[in-house]
Parts: structure tokens; C-alpha cells; sequence
């Protein structure tokens, strides 16, 4: 195939924004990589919810998208005012038409372009003149065609940006709210009302999906065509659809993904209460460049995005059956606790298809309870073995079915069930239908059915469907549907759940690795040698393997007896080069005189394969004796999610079978085991117990302990460590490593970051109580402090609760791990959490942490406001910890851009109320809703104005 042309849109905002810079005193004062605004609830609202919509390029012209668009929103009910704007028309449709929108006299909260894609910029700066502050371009012709598409979009974002206005588009199809009969679209398929939000890239597909809908009865709360997502974004969308209350599911068809971090943010917040399903197209290369053609997004590698749905909670499925089918499947079962389905059939080939379906999917047949076997014995005396799947054989009546399931339903081993029946003598399809509906909704267990034939079991299919079972007509079918369903809950599962307490070994880690990247940079040189990617590795704590440097035959030797044991000699070239091509390596060394000898032919070879200059000495490294598996772990950038750590086989075996999973940084030691997990060289070795728990333990602090070098240096553009050789008698040692840097002369606000935010370790700081003195530290929480904040509220008095919460809130509803989980593994972009930790002596004497105090800062979804709510306990009140917390927190909503900061206090909270008025909060008594409202005016700190751009006209 072909390779397409790559359009860089980055690159086209650049170059743009420099030849602005050029040709234009009056340059935007912000940069070109800060073009995305943060979602904005208003702008959403006026594209959901217009109450005024300018058409621009309304047409009475047959075939024309002005005419289609035009008609749909004036002739199917909806209930705001449309205007058309065409210079061309004196009145569309007997309504007056306006030369521009600047003409007509109410404030438009819609604008919907449908001119020529050269037209389109002069437009929207029209618009942004008048006073739109929302744009619907429907238009195409531009990324998507090439460069010079691409160079109309960036001057469409940079006028909309000057004038304060939001786009969605470009190359869309348009937004629909049912059930308001908003159709802002040129399709005739317009969906019924529903209660799943759909949001599409692709114009044609989501064409062909309202077609669909309307005929498979499938209604949508709110549909959006995003097209080449310019500014609005999915993330912006998603929040806004988690918000929604007529919204109980998400579906999004995506190619690609921008502003990473808002996206990954949004999912993971909505994705707990509502489900978010996901067909992302280009799974194979030819796909990722047919995506380029369609929408000119370029696309990252597809695990990496497996590897993001999974952090964020997101469901990706592989076809548009499924994702409609999960929508429904999701909506009317429960999440499964794991992966173990029992099977009950009439038919044993039926059963066959579903396990093989089942066990390909990474589903595992449930191995029922010797008290669910003798209770099946009961019921089935004549089969001599029970086992699952479950064949009834012969005697597969309504009543055995219903005997039967009776019994599977309460056993723990089982975490869902899938019941297939096809018309036998014995069957009757409607009656068993109606004896398992009441089976519909068993706890924690999800219940599939299908029903195999046609005109005879249609009546069966009716009644399941009725009752919220969800039916698929292949047995296959319904077990892939249960994989999805199991490891949608995992991916939720392992989002929220609590890590091990570890320990940061690397206090000093920082400026060591720093001064060796800066004499790297400053030589110029952009790969590090293997001893500077050892050292670095080693200062954070990684188990690199015993390495000296040597720099004489002789200083070589003295290392090796120093070391004691059988060793390696490497070159040590400043290029990182292999020391294989370079004859730069000797193994197995003893004795003084052959590492002497070693040592003299590595330096001739090198001097003469590489030229004099390049040998800088040997390393002396210990062999290594670790007999177990080799692994390998790394980093890499891609270009939509920024640094993604990469895990699996060393290169070794790599070569014959790559096995490997990604995920995205910063990791805990949960996240580490998911990762691991994805791995089959991780589930080979589980199920043959050759690791032991505390070798898996290493391996998930290695993980975490390499996350912190990838999210605390952002000039190393890439790292390769292989192999690790791990063994459960001999533990772990890094052998060899690689290291990349980026030119030293790249622009700091051009470096990769990270899609996750990592944990704001500025917002640290240390303090002591004021009367007790007792030191403190008030820093922002981490997952790993569920079980100290469990102590926490254990200690809080029923004063202290009802301060808090306007209610007693029992100890047990506190600390459910639903509710610890979700503070304790708070988003950093949304929320800050800071705890105030100390330690004190338990009865052994010894010190343990202990968190005497948590204040809790939340964003508003869509605005620049805040709200804050604080506990102390009570031996730990009256010692000028609230005034502490308070003050940081406006201090971090100065540095997060939060304007307005909000609090609701109870009126006989007067120490609360105090610490408010001390940092100048104004406080309202709200008679209505018997609490004070305390409201600061945060002064912002450093914040850089899109909107100070003074018009050239």
C-alpha cells in the first residue's frame, strides 16, 4: 500500500504562528502549543441546548448541505429561533436572509458553517466579531486533503481563539438532541430520544449509524460528529455527556485521540458511573493509514491505546454489533467479580462452541463448588458426572432448567452464567423463558442467554428481552459478550485498587542523573554509553548488576579481583553503540592475565572499527549466575499519549515470539501487576508457580521504581533495558541498558509529556503544629494511603463527621473501599486531596504514619470554580492546621487557573467559618439551605490571557 502523505498538524501550527510572528505585530499572546482551552460546560450547553442558530450557507439549492441543515432544524420541531446567512439570497424558505451574521440583531449562541472550506476562516472571524461564541463547521476539505487544508484549519483556530470562540468540526456531520428536536445536521436519518450518547469521528459512519438506529429502535440522548476534532474535543464531550442525566451510556467511534491527558481524565471520571464503549478504528497499519486519508489524524501504535482505554475504564469492543449490544448488556446486568462463566445447555456442541469462544477470549470455565455438584446430582440423576458446561442432555424441560440454575446462581465460584437452549423434543423455548426470568438481576452475576433457531424460540426471546436478559443468537456470541463484560469490570477494578506502601529509594537520585544528561548534552551527544545509562538506572534504585569502570589493563584487573567472581569486559563508548559490532566485549573472564589480554584487544578493536577517540576505557561487570527467564523493560514516546513504559520477553526470545504490553506512566505497584498480566510470558510463568510472590513483588517495585526515571526526566527520549534476568532462587539483575536523550537545543515546552498527571510533589511542604510543635507533613494523598485514611476517620468524632458531611455518615460508609478508593486515587487534574501525616510511636515503640487532617479542593466540571471541605481530628484541632490547609489550597487553585473557590459550612462551624474570614472568603447565611456560603475571588497566578488580541480591523 501506498504510504500517505504525513501531515503534521503541530508542525502546520508552528510555522503558522511564526510567520504570524513575522508578518504581524499584533501575534496572539500565547504560545501555539497552548491553542486547547479547558472544557468549557457553556460551550457544550450552546451546542446541546441553542435557544438562537445562525445557518451560514442556508440554501433553497436541491442537494445542497445549506438546504438540508436548514430544513432539519425549522421543519421537525425545534422550538429556538434559525437564521440563514447567505450574501447570495435575498430570503430562504420565505424567511429573511442575512448578508452576514454581524446583521442580525439577537445574539446567536449556534453558528453552523457549511460554505467552502477557503471560505471559512474570514467566517468564523465574522462570527467571533458579532459575538458567537459557539461554531458548528460542517464543512470538509481540509486536513484531511493536505497541507494546504491543514493550513486553512490553523487559521481557523487561531482567529477563534482571538476571539474567544469554540469549534466543533471541522468535517462533521452535525449535533442532534432528540429530545429537544435539535437536528443541526444534512442527514435524513434523525434517531428517536434514547439514553446513549453517541460521538463519532467519521461522518459517513455516523451517517450510516442514525440510519441504523432508526430501524433497530435504538434511541440517542445526545449525538455528536466531532470530524477532524479542531478544539472541541472527546474529553470535553465525555464529561459533558457524564453530567448528563439523560445519558446512562457512552458510545464513541475514534481514529485518534488529541489532548491525551483531558481525554484519559474525562473516561476514567465518568467511566465509574457510566459505561464507556469504544470502536477504535486502525488496528492494523493499512487501517492507521486509512484513517490518515479520511480525517488526517495521525494515528499512535494501537496497543498504546489498549493500553489508555484500560487505565481510563473504557470498553473497547472490535465491531459496530458489539458496541450497541454491550451499551444494552451493561446497561441491564451487573459486573461480573471475575472471569469464571458456568454454562447450561441442552445441546453439548452448543456448549463446546461457547467454551472454545469463552477460553480463546481469556474467559475461564467456572469450576462449581462440591456442594453445587451433589445439589445437581439431585436434579440430574442420569448424567454420571456433573461438570461445566452443564448438558441437560435430554431432559432439558423448563423445570430442570429452572432447578438447575437455582443452584449455579448461588455458587461463589461461579461469576456468570450463560444458558443456551435449542427446540428439542423435550424444550419449550417460551416456558423456559418464563421460568429464568427470574433470574434476570442475580447479584454481582451477569445472566446471558441464547436461545438457538428461529420461529420457535422467537416467543423466548421476547420474554428474556422483557425481563433484561440480554439474548444472542449463537452461543459463540454470548461467550465472546461475557469476556468483554469481565474484563470491563477488571480494567474498573484495577483503577481503583490499592497499591502496596513503597518506599522512594532515590532521595538524591535527581541531580546525580541530571549531571549526567548536562555533560551528555553539553558534548553534544544525543545516546548515552551504557555505563551513564547503568548509573542512572542504579540511582533509582533499579538492580542493575555489580559494574566498574576501568580506564588500564591494570585498573581493570583490580576490579575484577574487587568483584571475585567470573566476569565481562564491555567497552565504554560514549555512543551507547553495540559492543558486539564493535569487537567490544569478552565473556567469561578468571583470571588477571585474560582480563589484562581482554582488555587490549577490546581497545584495538574498537580504535580500529570506530577510530581512536571513541574508546574510553572497559566496564569490569560481574556474570551473571541468575538461571530463570530473561525480560526486558523500556520506554518510548508515542505520538498521541507521550511516554509509554513497555514490558515483556527479552530480545532473546523476542526475536521469535515478541510478547510484550505497554503501559502509561506514572505506575504503582497495582498497576505494574496489570501490566505484567498482559503479558503471556507473566501468565506462563503464574500458572507454573516458578515466580514466587516475592519475586513478583520485585518485579512490580522494578516497574515502579523505573516509572519515576520516566516521569521525572523529561530530556530522555527513550530507554531500552534487556536483559533483566530474573530468577525466584536468584532474584534480579539488569545486565545491560540503553539510553536516549533529546538534542539539547529542543525547546523545554516541545518535550513529550505525560498523559496521566503524575503525583504535584510541589504541593509538598513540611510544617509543625503550633502549640504542640509536633512536625507535620502536608503534602497531596496517593492511593497507597486507603488504610491510613481508614485510621483517620476511625478517630474523627461524631462532631467532626457532622462538620463535614451535614449528617452522620456511619464509620462503615466512610471507609467503604468504593468511597476510599475514588478519594485516594484522586485525578490530579481534577481534584487535590492534601493529607497532613506525621509519626508516632505504637506499643512496640516503633514509628508509624498517621494522617491526622485531609482538606479536598474539587474543580466544577466545565468552569474555573472550585469547592473545598477540610477534617481534622479532634486531639489535632486549635493547632492552626485549618488556616495551613486553607491557605494551600488557594495557593494550588492560584497555580490550577481556579477562579472562584467555594465552601459550604454549617452556621455552628465557627472555627471553620473563622479560617475562612481570615483569608478573606466572603460569607453568605443561606436561609434555604441552612449553611453559610463562603465564596473567595482567587487572584490567578501567572495566567496567560487567550483573549487580549486587539481586532486588526
Amino acid at each position: 500500500m501506498k504510504t500517505p502523505p504525513v501531515i503534521s498538524f503541530r508542525e502546520v501550527l508552528r510555522c503558522l504562528y511564526e510567520k504570524f510572528s513575522a508578518e504581524d505585530t499584533q501575534t496572539p499572546p500565547f504560545s501555539w502549543q497552548k491553542l486547547h482551552l479547558p472544557y468549557s460546560r457553556e460551550s457544550i450547553e450552546r451546542l446541546l441546548q441553542p435557544q438562537s442558530i445562525a445557518v451560514i450557507g442556508a440554501s433553497e439549492r436541491e442537494g445542497s448541505i445549506g438546504r438540508e441543515v436548514f430544513l432539519n432544524l425549522t421543519q421537525k420541531g425545534f422550538k429556538g429561533e434559525v437564521y440563514p446567512v447567505n450574501p447570495k439570497h435575498r430570503r430562504v424558505y420565505e424567511q429573511k436572509c442575512y448578508d452576514e451574521v454581524s446583521e442580525i440583531e439577537e445574539l446567536i449562541d449556534l453558528a453552523i458553517i457549511v460554505t467552502p472550506a477557503a471560505t471559512v476562516p474570514q467566517v468564523v472571524r465574522e462570527c467571533g466579531q458579532a459575538g458567537v461564541k459557539t461554531v458548528l463547521i460542517i464543512s470538509a476539505g481540509f486536513r484531511e486533503i493536505g497541507q494546504e487544508g491543514a493550513e486553512l484549519e490553523a487559521r481557523i483556530l487561531f482567529t477563534a481563539r482571538k476571539y474567544g470562540v469554540r469549534i466543533l468540526g471541522t468535517n462533521s456531520i452535525g449535533v442532534i438532541r432528540p429530545s429537544l428536536n435539535l437536528f443541526a445536521t444534512p442527514s435524513q436519518h434523525l434517531p428517536n430520544s434514547g439514553n446513549i450518547g453517541f460521538i463519532t469521528q467519521s461522518a459517513a459512519l455516523g451517517d450510516g449509524i442514525l440510519d441504523w438506529a432508526k430501524k433497530a429502535n435504538v434511541g440517542f440522548s445526545a449525538f455528536f460528529s466531532i470530524g477532524s476534532m479542531l478544539d472541541i474535543s472527546l474529553g470535553e464531550l465525555i464529561f459533558h455527556l457524564g453530567d448528563d442525566p439523560q445519558t446512562k451510556a457512552i458510545v464513541i467511534y475514534c481514529e485518534t485521540v488529541t489532548f491525551a491527558r483531558h481525554f484519559l481524565s474525562a473516561a476514567r471520571e465518568v467511566s465509574y458511573s457510566k459505561p464507556i464503549i469504544v470502536l477504535k478504528a486502525g488496528r492494523t497499519q493499512e487501517g492507521a493509514w486509512a484513517a490518515l486519508y479520511h480525517t488526517g489524524a495521525q494515528m499512535g501504535e494501537d496497543a498504546v491505546f489498549d493500553a489508555a482505554f484500560r487505565r481510563s475504564g473504557i470498553l473497547r469492543v472490535d465491531t459496530l454489533q458489539e458496541v450497541f449490544l454491550m451499551a444494552e448488556v451493561i446497561a441491564k446486568q451487573p459486573r461480573p467479580k471475575g472471569k469464571n462463566l458456568a454454562i447450561l445447555t441442552n445441546g453439548g456442541g452448543l456448549g463446546v462452541l461457547a467454551t472454545d469462544a469463552l477460553l480463546k477470549g481469556g474467559g475461564q470455565l467456572a469450576e462449581l463448588s462440591e456442594s453445587s455438584r451433589e445439589s445437581l446430582h439431585q436434579i440430574l440423576p442420569h448424567c454420571w458426572e456433573i461438570h461445566n458446561p452443564i448438558d441437560l442432555l435430554g431432559k432439558g424441560t423448563p423445570q430442570n432448567y429452572e432447578k438447575v440454575l437455582e443452584v449455579i446462581a448461588q455458587d461463589t465460584q461461579v461469576d456468570g452464567i450463560l444458558v443456551i437452549l435449542s427446540p428439542q423434543v423435550n424444550t419449550d423455548p417460551t416456558e423456559t423463558a418464563e421460568r429464568i426470568a427470574k433470574f434476570a438481576k442475580i447479584k454481582d452475576k451477569p445472566i446471558l442467554a441464547s436461545w438457538v433457531g428461529s420461529v420457535e424460540v422467537e416467543k423466548g426471546r421476547e420474554i428474556l428481552a422483557q425481563v433484561g436478559i440480554p439474548h444472542l443468537p449463537y452461543p459463540d456470541s454470548a461467550a465472546a459478550i461475557f469476556n468483554y463484560l469481565w474484563r470491563y469490570a477488571y480494567n474498573l477494578k484495577g483503577i481503583y485498587q490499592t497499591p502496596r506502601r513503597t518506599e522512594t529509594p532515590h532521595a538524591f537520585a535527581g541531580e546525580q542523573v541530571e549531571q549526567i544528561i548536562f555533560q551528555a548534552q553539553k558534548e553534544k551527544r544525543t545516546r548515552l554509553s551504557k555505563w551513564e545509562s547503568l548509573q542512572i538506572l542504579k540511582a533509582y534504585g533499579l538492580p542493575v548488576i555489580e559494574t566498574q569502570l576501568a580506564h588500564s589493563p591494570e585498573e581493570a584487573c583490580q576490579k575484577a579481583l574487587a568483584i571475585g567472581k567470573p566476569i565481562a569486559l564491555k567497552a565504554h563508548v560514549l555512543d551507547g553503540s553495540s559492543n558486539v559490532l564493535s569487537g567490544g566485549l569478552r565473556l567469561y573472564l578468571k583470571q588477571p592475565e585474560e582480563v589484562s589480554k581482554a582488555y587490549q584487544d577490546i581497545q584495538k578493536n574498537v580504535e580500529e572499527r570506530r577510530g581512536a577517540d571513541k574508546f574510553e576505557g572497559v566496564m569490569v561487570q560481574e556474570m551473571s549466575r541468575i538461571q530463570g527467564i530473561e525480560l526486558a523493560v523500556g520506554m518510548q514516546i508515542d505520538s498521541q499519549f507521550g511516554r509509554v513504559i513497555v514490558f515483556g520477553n527479552g530480545e532473546k526470545t523476542a526475536q521469535y515470539y515478541p510478547d510484550r504490553a505497554i503501559a502509561l506512566p506514572p505506575l504503582n505497584t497495582t498497576l505494574a501487576r496489570r501490566a505484567m498480566e498482559q503479558t503471556r510470558i507473566y501468565q506462563t510463568l503464574e500458572k507454573a508457580a516458578r515466580l514466587d510472590v516475592d519475586t513478583i513483588a520485585n518485579l512490580e517495585q522494578l516497574l515502579v521504581r523505573f516509572s519515576e526515571l520516566v516521569v521525572e526526566q523529561p530530556w530522555i527520549s527513550g530507554i531500552k533495558i534487556d536483559p533483566i534476568a530474573v530468577s525466584a532462587a536468584d532474584g534480579m539483575a539488569i545486565l545491560d541498558a540503553n539510553i536516549s536523550l533529546f538534542p539539547a537545543d529542543t525547546p523545554q515546552d516541545e518535550l513529550p509529556t505525560l498523559a496521566i498527571r503524575p503525583y504535584p510533589e510541589s504541593y509538598e511542604m513540611a510544617w509543625r503544629l503550633k502549640k504542640s510543635q509536633l512536625a507535620v507533613q502536608i503534602r497531596p494523598i496517593r492511593p497507597e494511603d486507603q488504610p491510613l485514611m481508614e485510621v483517620f476517620h476511625s478517630r474523627l468524632s461524631t462532631k467532626s463527621v457532622y462538620f463535614r458531611f451535614f449528617h452522620n455518615v456511619s464509620l462503615d460508609q466512610r471507609i467503604s473501599h468504593e468511597r476510599l478508593s475514588r478519594l485516594c486515587f484522586a485525578d490530579y487534574e481534577r481534584q487535590i486531596t492534601l493529607v497532613c501525616e506525621t509519626a508516632l510511636p505504637n506499643q512496640n515503640g516503633e514509628l508509624e504514619p498517621l494522617v491526622i487532617g485531609a482538606a479536598r479542593c474539587v474543580r466544577f466540571s466545565g468552569t474555573q470554580e472550585a469547592e473545598f471541605a477540610m477534617s481534622i481530628i479532634d486531639d489535632y484541632q486549635g493547632e492552626g492546621l485549618g488556616t495551613v490547609f486553607l491557605s494551600q489550597i488557594v495557593e494550588i487553585c492560584k497555580r490550577e487557573k481556579i477562579e472562584i473557590l467555594h465552601a459550604d459550612i454549617l452556621p455552628e462551624n465557627i472555627a471553620m467559618k473563622k479560617v475562612c474570614e481570615k483569608l478573606g472568603f466572603e460569607m453568605r447565611l443561606d436561609m434555604a439551605e441552612g449553611a453559610v456560603k463562603a465564596t473567595l475571588y482567587v487572584e490567578s497566578q501567572g495566567r496567560e490571557s487567550l483573549f487580549e488580541w486587539e481586532d486588526e480591523d
